[in-house]
């Protein structure tokens, strides 16, 4: 397993895990090996150049990205802002006050945090121009392609999006370790007895235990249970 980050989403993938039919998966082009997402098609397999990875879980990046038919991973940045305040305060400092030293550590971690709507603003103050001998303003944008100026093919190197990715991508996790239910299996493979997992994981008496990821209910949507390392 491994986590992934392409567009608008962080991926939690298994590179030889089973792709549901139909279902989305991570896929490369044929040519330039750039990934992307895509439905896969079992009858299609000879289509693919580069082997498709099975997606486990997703968190979206961004505000405008897409709700996809998959369990979702936890907030990274909620894990990471508490990660970064136990750190700041660890637990034998405040043993019986959790939530005043998790308060402590969040703002001395987080006093600079903004949000999207800050950044953006931001990113728009930073691409204007000012030419005072005319007492104007305007962006690349608006004078690119002018002969006057020798302005052909000049643009932002960095979209929008691209710059606010790359500040998350200082706070996005390397690691997820996910959290498994432990059950007991027949000699076919199959789940014997009630279901209900065992809290741990081994060989009981003469049986195989199988472990499947944990999944939760959180806000009505699927999520996958597990701890993010940095």
């Amino acid at each position: 397993m491994k986590l992934f980050n392409i567009d608008k989403y962080l991926l939690l993938i298994d590179e030889n895990g089973k792709i549901k039919d139909r279902g989305i998966c991570l896929c490369y082009d044929k040519l330039t090996k750039e990934p992307h997402l895509d439905y896969f098609y079992e009858e299609d397999w000879d289509y693919y150049v580069y082997k498709p990875s099975c997606i486990l879980a997703y968190y979206p990046l961004l505000e405008d990205a897409k709700e996809l038919d998959l369990p979702l991973l936890p907030n990274p940045f909620e894990a990471y802002n508490k990660e970064m305040a136990l750190r700041a305060y660890p637990i034998d400092q405040f043993e019986d006050d959790f939530d005043y030293r998790f308060r402590l550590g969040f703002e001395a971690g987080f006093k600079d945090k903004f949000t999207l709507e800050d950044i953006k603003r931001a990113i728009s103050m930073a691409r204007l121009i000012s030419d005072k001998s005319v007492h104007d303003e305007f962006e690349v944008e608006d004078i690119s392609g002018l002969t006057e100026i020798c302005t052909y093919d000049w643009k932002n190197k960095y979209s929008d999006e691209e710059i606010i990715k790359s500040l998350q991508f200082e706070r996005l996790p390397k690691e997820f370790i996910i959290e498994y239910n432990y059950y007991p299996i027949g000699v076919n493979g199959n789940i014997i007895g009630t279901n209900k997992p065992y809290p741990f994981e081994g060989i009981i008496a003469d049986f195989k235990i199988k472990e499947i990821p944990k999944i939760i209910l959180n806000s009505k949507k699927k999520q996958i249970c597990g701890t993010y390392k940095w």
